[in-house]
């Protein structure tokens, strides 16, 4: 009979090491940074994390593509960055303009929104 006993594959060792890092940083931003009032730099500090957790999970989660140089796993990112870009963009689809200007000027404080102006 075949004794089955669990093997840590290629993987895995570097999974965990970088889930434990990941879960260390953000216990220690959550839990030891002092709490802010000001409610823009708690979103901009949610909104960060919340980009960071989606990159790491969908960073390990996806399969290789068909690129192997540098190495697999900046591929992964690149695609988990356009998968983030995509949701960004489908996050705006459903908002008005106006809205959506004051966003981007509340990211960038330099950006000069532009009304309507017509470049064709």
């Amino acid at each position: 009979s075949v004794l089955m006993t669990p093997t840590v594959g290629s993987g895995n060792l570097s999974t965990l090491t970088g889930l434990c890092i990941f879960l260390g940083t953000i216990a220690y931003f959550a839990l030891f940074q002092t709490s802010s009032e000001d409610t823009a730099l708690n979103t901009k500090r949610g909104l960060f994390f919340v980009s960071v957790s989606f990159l790491y999970i969908a960073m390990i989660h996806t399969r290789n593509g068909p690129f192997i140089r540098p190495h697999p796993i900046f591929w992964r990112l690149v695609l988990s960055l356009s998968m983030l870009y995509e949701l960004i963009l489908i996050f705006t689809l459903f908002q008005h303009g106006d809205d959506v200007r004051r966003l981007l000027v509340y990211i960038d404080r330099n950006w000069v929104p532009s009304r309507g102006e017509d470049y064709s």
